[in-house]
């Protein structure tokens, strides 16, 4: 519980209102809810790597039933082009999640990465957008042309 403590103070001293509740924090931030876990895992504290955190953007996009293979898609991109963040869809198809991972040492470290973590998780969401909108546009340009592909064929014996 020291280390949530840690992080608790680090976000009151950025101005934010956090809530500890079952070992993890809720905090607003540009108006995002955002849930922030860190391991406090007795077998870590002598790890050369340190504590384990991550803070979670879920539920940003909620899926429709039609677009489940478009937005995997976009996941798999995110997790292949994005540094620190996983972007993934819940087992139940019902929604997109994102989370920013670090690990830290000291409470500089784990300052500066909470601030890294926030900006990019401020841009997660707008990125997640941009890049399914793309996807969607190919895949109409795509059907289209497999119409007229198929139309084309019909017509000719």
């Amino acid at each position: 519980m020291e280390k949530i403590n840690l992080v608790y103070n680090i976000l009151r001293n950025k101005g934010l209102n956090p809530v500890i509740e079952d070992d993890s924090i809720f905090v607003k931030y540009e108006m995002k809810s955002l849930l922030i876990n860190v391991i406090e895992d007795d077998s870590n504290e002598n790890s050369e790597m340190g504590t384990y955190a991550n803070v979670l953007f879920p539920g940003y996009y909620d899926l429709s039933e039609g677009e489940v293979p478009e937005v995997l898609l976009v996941c798999n991109k995110a997790n292949r082009e994005l540094r620190q963040i996983k972007t993934f869809v819940a087992e139940d198809l019902t929604h997109v999640t994102s989370s920013f991972e670090f690990w830290f040492q000291n409470e500089d470290e784990l300052e500066n990465n909470l601030s890294h973590a926030f900006l990019m998780i401020s841009h997660i969401r707008r990125w997640f957008y941009r890049e399914l909108e793309k996807m969607q546009e190919e895949s109409k340009v795509i059907a289209e042309y497999q119409g007229q592909e198929e139309s084309d064929s019909n017509g000719c014996l």
